[in-house]
């Protein structure tokens, strides 16, 4: 009986006394080159890649995400209507012609495609 009790003993005093970390050093220390936390990692931020890598790649994402909800919003909407609501938005009439706009915040430029029959917006390109 008492072997028994010194060998619980000796098991709790062996397990409390090395204390568990939650991530190694070495993946530590990948999160903070890579500008990545344990949860961006699951989301798309990539450990392999410095900080300004995701930084642009991350904003990359949400550029496209931006483009293709203004896509969605302007598709199938008269010239006019469309011009309208990319002036509300902060895009200005480009000098190059009617379809082009120009955003200063984003510094970028926005491109109508147009069906000249029933002229409404059929895509839009953001660069």
């Amino acid at each position: 009986m008492k072997k028994k009790i010194q060998l619980v003993l000796a098991t709790a005093v062996l397990a409390t006394a090395f204390q568990a970390s939650a991530i190694s050093e070495h993946y530590r220390q990948q999160l903070e080159r890579s500008g990545c936390t344990q949860v961006t990692d699951g989301n798309g931020c990539d450990i392999h890649k410095s900080k300004a890598e995701n930084a642009s790649a991350s904003h990359h994402a949400a550029d496209t995400v931006s483009s293709s909800s203004l896509n969605k919003t302007l598709q199938g909407k008269s010239v006019t209507q469309a011009t309208r609501t990319l002036k509300n938005t902060g895009w200005r009439p480009s000098d190059e012609n009617a379809l082009t706009f120009w955003n200063e915040a984003q510094q970028k430029t926005l491109r109508m495609k147009v069906d000249p029959k029933t002229d409404t917006v059929t895509a839009i390109s953001v660069k």
